[in-house]
């Protein structure tokens, strides 16, 4: 199973997740970016709105992203980019009690 990992100094709007000789896929710093947002439960608009794209470049970048980590859903891409570190769950603010 090929790892993912973070392709330093790649350029964000990269078509294709390239890979290495060794079978680790790259992911662009934008779609880690992305798939943070969907951690944090941000709908494919509100990540264009976001990162200043369109609705459908937001869908097609996160379709790439899920290709490259072998994934079929938003929940399966979230688990798998926390399994390998490249992202970390959002933590939550302390309720304020009334």
């Amino acid at each position: 199973m090929a790892h993912a990992l973070l392709m330093a100094g790649s350029d964000p709007g990269m078509e294709e997740a390239p890979t290495r000789s060794d079978g680790v896929t790259l992911l662009s710093r934008e779609q880690i970016a992305m798939i943070e947002l969907v951690a944090r439960g941000f709908t494919d608009r509100a990540i264009a709105r976001a990162l200043g794209m369109s609705k459908s470049t937001a869908q097609r970048r996160l379709r790439e992203a899920s290709r490259s980590l072998g994934t079929a859903s938003r929940v399966t891409l979230v688990v798998r980019a926390l399994e390998l570190g490249l992202i970390q769950l959002p933590r939550e603010r302390p309720r304020r009690e009334s």
